[in-house]
């Protein structure tokens, strides 16, 4: 599963041990695998062109903890699932800001690689025909994409954000359920342009230490279920 996020806390006791790894690239400071990254172990930034893609947001932790938490190890959470392997793509900075450019750039290392599924809990207000072009490639290449619908509480076909309002083949688009298994309040919706919906909150990885948790709320969370 590629996270296109703000990265991954790859010291996490709950996340390590099912981080991707790149068979094809080694620590030693080369681009063995010669895509143009350098030290690309279990993903990489798309800010700074590293191989370096280290939370320092917590935003992507916390997505990684909900899809693929080790599960039955007496620690911590389980996530969604237990045996998986989570791709850190970072194009979102320290503040949760990110370019679609950067986003692109993710999105195509996530086809290069092959990966089976891209994770999408971001958007912005802006079309980006380039944006959605290569999440058509990615869908026309067999990758299922789970995208957040947004918290603005506002119907995607009037006021629409992306890549949620994008009608591509193999995204599927996940608003965020409440306690009553009803539409949650902040939740972004439209009958034909939202798939479905997951619970709005997750008790998830925290990023700033190896071992700690932390409940949040959104749909960036729903998407991951």
């Amino acid at each position: 599963v590629a996270i296109l996020d703000s990265g991954i806390n790859s010291s996490h006791v709950d996340l390590v041990d099912n981080l991707w790894l790149n068979s094809n690239e080694q620590a030693n400071g080369i681009d063995d695998d010669q895509n143009g990254i350098i030290d690309d172990l279990i993903g990489a930034n798309f800010i700074n062109g590293s191989g370096d893609p280290e939370d320092d947001n917590g935003h992507g932790s916390a997505v990684a903890g909900v899809i693929g938490a080790r599960g039955n190890d007496g620690v911590g959470i389980a996530g969604v699932t237990w045996d998986v392997q989570l791709m850190s793509l970072k194009h979102l900075d320290e503040s949760g800001i990110g370019t679609y450019s950067d986003a692109i750039e993710a999105i195509q290392y996530a086809i290069d690689q092959k990966v089976d599924i891209i994770n999408n809990s971001w958007g912005g207000s802006g079309f980006s025909r380039l944006l959605e072009s290569k999440l058509r490639e990615a869908s026309d290449k067999g990758i299922v994409i789970s995208t957040a619908a947004g918290n603005e509480g506002n119907n995607l076909a009037e006021i629409p954000v992306y890549p949620a309002a994008y009608e591509i083949p193999h995204q599927i688009v996940v608003g965020a359920s409440d306690e009553k298994n009803q539409l949650a309040s902040f939740s972004n919706y439209h009958r034909e342009l939202v798939h479905l919906l997951a619970p709005k909150g997750a008790y998830t990885a925290y990023f700033q230490e190896t071992n700690s948790y932390y409940y949040i709320t959104g749909t960036s969370f729903s998407a991951p279920y």
